[in-house]
């Protein structure tokens, strides 16, 4: 399995993202996976509580931004979090401390 984690600066804001190479999820599944205490199928063998990606979008939620996923069967999932632009400084931040990482 590959993770990547990143963020992007947008015009309203910054977008926060984890993308991996799993078994992705097919849309009409991409709802249900911010719901509390949901696990689809295919990872219900995998550790968890089911609540992390609610916490996540509610989080977001708060902060008047939104979260969301983009996937497709086969194709891996990339989870993303838009955040408002008063958030820039704190991505900055984030993409500095990811380089000094991989130093």
């Amino acid at each position: 399995l590959r993770i990547e984690i990143g963020c992007r600066d947008e015009p309203d804001g910054v977008v926060l993202y984890v993308r991996d190479n799993g078994v992705g999820i097919a849309p009409e599944h991409h709802h249900l996976i911010f719901r509390p205490l949901s696990r689809l199928e295919q990872v219900k063998q995998v550790g968890g509580t089911g609540m992390g990606l609610y916490i996540v979008r509610k989080i977001a939620e708060a902060q008047g931004g939104r979260a969301w996923v983009e996937s497709r069967p086969g194709e891996g999932s990339t989870f993303l979090v838009r955040l408002p632009g008063v958030l820039e400084r704190s991505a900055r931040q984030l993409r500095a401390g990811a380089l000094m990482e991989n130093e």
